[in-house]
This record gives C-alpha cells, structure tokens and sequence, in this order.
C-alpha cells in the first residue's frame, strides 16, 4: 500500500481520475516534486558532461548548485499539499545519484577530454527530463502521461544519440540500448515514487460503486426509521444487485489495479453501514430525527469515499485534506440542526463518532483498493 499522511476525525488526511475536464483535482506537491526530480536528473548529468568534455573530475560546486535546487523543489512541493508522502527527497535524491553514477560509469569518461561522452551523458539528460515532463503534465491533468510525449522523447534520443555515433570518435559503441533503459528505469522509480497511485478510471468507479452501496443501504434504513419499522430486506437485496452489474462494469474498463475484490469491497460497507445504523438507531423506535442523520450519514459519506477519495485516487493524485474536512464540517450542521428541530432523537452528540465511521471506512476502501 502507499505510504502516506493519515488524518484523524477528517483533519489532516492521506493520499488523490479523469473525468473529464474543469471538476479535475490538482497537486501542486506531485507537480512539483516531478520537476524538481527532472531538473536534478538533467542537471547533475550536464555536470558530468561538461567534466568529461574537459577531461577533468565533475565540478563540486556545480553538483552542490543541482543538488540545492532539488531540495528547494521539495521543499516547496511540501508546502503546497496534498502529497503523496512527506520527507522523501532523501530517498528520491538517492535514487537520482545512483542512477546518474551508472550512466556515466558506463559511458566510460576516464578519457581525457571526451567530446563523445560528454554528448551522449547530455542526451541521457534531456531524455529523462522530457519524460518527466510528460509524467509531470500528465499528473497536473490527473490523467496518465500522454503517450505520444512519451514517444517523441525517447524518438529523440535515440536519433540524436546515432547522429553522435556517426560523428564523433567514442570509447564505447552500440550503448544506446544500455543507456536508454538505465533511463527509463530511472523514470519508473521516480514516478513510483512521487505518484505511486496511477490515474484510473476502474479504480475512481469502484469508489464510486462502494459509495453507492452504502448510500443506498443507509437510505433502505431511513426509509423505514420514521414508521419505527425494520429495514425492508428487499431494498438491502436491490442495493446489492446494483452494486454487482455496476462492479461488473468497472472492472471492464480494463485499467483495474485489483481484481475479483467485489466481495470483500461489498463486505466492508456492510460493515460501515451496520455500526452507522447501531450509533444513529439504538432501538427499533420510530424517529424522525433518526432518519435524517441516517440520510445525512448516507450523503456525507458518499461525499468523502466517492468524491474525496475516489476522485483524487482514480485520478492519480493524493486525497486533499480540505476536502474531507468540509465534509466532517457538513455533517457537523447538519447533525446540530436535527438535534435542535426535532423532539424525538434517539442519540444526541454523536457526529465525531459518525465521522469517524466514515473516515475509517474511506481508509479502509482505500486499503483494498490500492495496492
């Protein structure tokens, strides 16, 4: 599972598909962190480059410069959450430097003043940083990268790394294949790393779905709250045929990061909606005031597991704290004016503890779903 922030009683949060267009959740943190990894690849190996085109040792202070501009790029990222995870540019910067050590050992810069070297450790750079360009807009759309873009970087590089061959005298040859995936391996582990949640819409559904689910099954509850009667079995029965064909269709989408989960995700609603009906409904009474904070339970949940989470997670990007407050903030009033304009309350005071319901099972979805 992702390493992330978790919140408590909907403060501080965790972890954030694409729907389409203007409703798309943004990170500045995941942006920024990419681009500030990208830089610090092009970066570190344009100094190793411009140490073998002189045939000398890398230049400290120009390694230093590359290095400060990473931690500044994290250091702003972090200040502008959601992130993904906090306090990672040790691991992130050590990643860089032992990918960027292997580039140049293997293009072999002991030569003196070696014009080939210091071009093809050049073009390992600008590959890297185009990708991550790539990454990094696609992030800032919260979709997947654009495959063309991803194309045209490595299209580049491998012709300008032909021309360099043909042109100049190189200590080693026939190497693009080498270099090629050292940088793509470094790609991956960067993008593994500062977006370890890939946008997909089957993950953003299932969200949706096990919203759905235990919206319906608090409203097959409130339904009947009211009259003082038991919950309709028939109603939990249609919930449950509606959550199967819609789970079906998720999982069609082809871009699902598990698999076969319908029962366990089904499971742990029934599970959040049975303790939710226990807090809010203790005894088999008719109230009207019962039935709205089921109804109210039933909506701000919805708004935390689909929107918060499921919208953020399915679209690659971490969930945002704001998000999840407000919500707890709504149910907050709205409990507060049932408890005041209605007599026939079973509970009073109880929106922490439905809150808290919520967020553990948003966690909780969250734990299964994401792998």
């Amino acid at each position: 599972m992702v390493g992330r922030v978790l919140v408590a009683s909907f403060a501080v949060v965790v972890l954030m598909a694409p729907a389409a267009s203007a409703q798309v959740p943004r990170s500045r943190c995941t942006v920024t962190k990419l681009s500030g990894a990208a830089r610090k690849v092009d970066s570190k190996l344009a100094c190793y480059a411009s140490a073998a085109l002189r045939g000398t040792s890398v230049d400290a202070m120009c390694i230093g410069k590359a290095e400060q501009r990473f931690d500044d790029a994290f250091d702003r990222a972090e200040n502008a959450p959601p992130c993904f995870v906090f306090g990672d540019a040790g691991a992130v910067e050590t990643t860089i430097d032992a990918a960027v050590g292997g580039i140049v050992t293997a293009l072999d810069v002991s030569a003196p003043a070696d014009l080939c070297a210091s071009r093809k450790i050049r073009e390992a750079g600008k590959k890297a940083r185009r990708r991550l360009a790539c990454q990094r807009r696609g992030a800032a759309r919260g979709d997947e990268p654009d495959q063309s873009c991803l194309d045209r970087a490595t299209t580049y590089f491998a012709q300008n790394y032909a021309q360099i061959e043909a042109r100049l005298t190189c200590a080693t040859t026939g190497d693009v294949g080498a270099i090629e995936a050292a940088v793509d391996a470094l790609e991956a582990s960067l993008v593994t790393a500062i977006r370890p949640v890939p946008a997909s819409d089957c993950l953003k559904r299932k969200f949706r779905e096990v919203a759905a689910l235990a919206e319906d099954k608090l409203r097959c509850h409130a339904d009947v709250t009211d009259d003082g009667l038991p919950v309709e079995p028939a109603c939990l029965t249609d919930a449950d045929a509606d959550f199967a064909a819609d789970w079906a269709d998720a999982e069609s989408l082809g871009d699902c990061l598990t698999l076969g989960d319908e029962a366990a995700l089904a499971a742990t609603a029934d599970g959040f909606v049975s303790d939710t009906v226990a807090t809010l409904r203790p005894a088999m009474t008719a109230s009207e005031c019962a039935e709205r904070k089921l109804r109210d339970a039933a909506q701000i949940q919805d708004r935390v597991v689909r929107a918060c989470y499921g919208n953020a997670l399915g679209n690659g990007l971490p969930v945002d704290p704001d998000c999840v407050a407000k919500a707890g903030n709504n149910l907050d009033r709205k409990f507060a004016n049932t408890e005041a304009h209605f007599l026939d309350c079973l509970t009073t005071g109880d929106s922490a503890v439905v809150q808290t319901r919520i967020e553990t099972f948003a966690s909780d979805v969250e734990t299964a779903l994401v792998p």
